[in-house]
């Protein structure tokens, strides 16, 4: 790789676990701790269109001064071939699937060796990312397990793993309404029937699971308790990843603050700018949802019951 800054062992708070979880409300929450950095979704950066997408600022990203300072220092002249090597390799991981890695690998079917790779570079971006925003601790909300089993292969990456669940039936709710995507602009999203949904819910939370094995450190982080309390949510959260969990002043118990605007990739399209966001759950669900949701799929109650009982809360309805 042209360039490859070195550097010490950065400390990376991996988010894991299915999408539409709350996660973006999560690391922004985040963001305003001191010492913290969400660079958001790192694996949109892979995709070739990442250039004209919006960052957080505002700006497209090869206009952002921050990410173009990132990559410069990263990639060189080389940002195109290692953009495109990086999205060949992990192209599947956020529909969880190994063929394109398999087919892409060097030498051939060598997994183990592309694992390495992916992770050697996100090591890089992850490290840069630190001294460019002078951060301790950086937020990776990709949620997607696989990518998260990259970076964990690198020994420069001190990893924390934090589990963002959300009640598969919302889950399946929302995966079935379109939603604004992030590029091209006004494109949206191809709603998901209630069986693509719950397998879904399942293969991103098992393979969470797999992902939090690996971690020295981890905590689990209930979508409804988040929404409820957001404060008593992300506390934990904080102390977990060496913050100070009363430094966050942004976030009350029914609303996020943004006071200072960062540089995150991806997420909610939607996410909040400068400014009060209020924190509510989503429970349209509860009303709204077809019985075939509502009735709670035999695929996901059982690994769902096992989540609510490991954080000492009563089974669902």
């Amino acid at each position: 790789m042209h360039g490859r800054p070195q550097g010490n062992t950065v400390h990376v708070a991996f988010v894991a676990g299915a999408g539409l979880s709350g996660s973006t409300l999560l690391e922004q929450a985040l963001s305003q701790v001191d010492g913290c950095f969400s660079l958001g979704e790192l694996y949109w950066m892979w995709k070739p269109y990442w250039p004209l997408m919006v960052c957080e600022c505002g700006e497209q990203f090869r206009s952002c001064p921050f990410w173009q300072a990132v990559i410069d220092e990263i990639f060189g002249d080389e940002q195109e071939i290692m953009r495109a090597r990086m999205d060949s390799l992990g192209e599947g991981f956020i529909r969880h699937s190994l063929l394109p890695t398999i087919l892409n690998t060097r030498p051939h079917f060598r997994i183990d060796e592309a694992f390495r790779e992916l992770g050697s570079v996100m090591a890089a971006v992850y490290q840069s990312v630190s001294r460019n925003a002078g951060a301790s601790v950086v937020v990776d909300a990709t949620k997607a397990a696989l990518w998260g089993i990259c970076a964990s292969t690198s020994p420069e990456i001190e990893m924390s793993i934090v589990r963002m669940v959300r009640d598969p039936r919302g889950f399946a709710f929302s995966n079935a309404r379109s939603r604004d995507f992030h590029y091209p602009p006004g494109f949206k999203t191809t709603p998901r029937g209630t069986p693509r949904s719950y397998a879904n819910w399942l293969m991103a939370n098992v393979s969470a699971d797999w992902l939090q094995r690996k971690a020295r450190r981890s905590t689990f982080v209930f979508y409804d308790q988040f929404s409820a309390d957001p404060i008593k949510a992300v506390q934990p959260v904080a102390r977990l990843l060496g913050l100070d969990p009363e430094a966050n002043s942004a976030i009350t118990h029914d609303a996020l603050v943004i006071n200072r605007v960062g540089h995150a990739i991806g997420g909610n399209p939607r996410r909040p700018r400068r400014g009060t966001t209020p924190i509510k759950a989503d429970e349209e669900w509860m009303i709204s949802a077809k019985p075939s949701v509502r009735a709670l799929s035999p695929l996901v109650l059982p690994l769902w019951r096992h989540y609510r009982a490991e954080a000492g809360l009563p089974p669902s309805a």
